[in-house]
């Protein structure tokens, strides 16, 4: 049995995010060309949605607090989640 941030990180391995944790600018790279992302929203630990905007593939996180955030990507069929840790 495994547990620890590390599992979390496989939470969807259709999304590269990098740096992991981040402190200025989060990127993100898609395993899938035709996902097609068009927004992408940032959520705390409760569930509170704390950025909004549109895909340009990367995610400024200056404005973050330090902590635990899920990305999550909306594309026109699907959405993809990823769990981050801003610094």
């Amino acid at each position: 049995m495994r547990s620890g941030i590390s599992d979390l990180d496989g939470f969807d391995r259709n999304i590269h995010v990098w740096p992991n944790p981040a402190r200025d600018i989060l990127f993100l790279q898609f395993n899938d060309s035709s996902f097609g992302p068009t927004h992408i929203a940032v959520y705390d630990v409760l569930g509170n949605i704390v950025k909004k905007e549109e895909f340009d593939g990367k995610i400024d996180v200056t404005d973050l607090s330090n902590g635990v955030y899920i990305v999550r990507v909306s594309g026109s069929k699907e959405s993809l989640h990823k769990v981050v840790i801003n610094r």
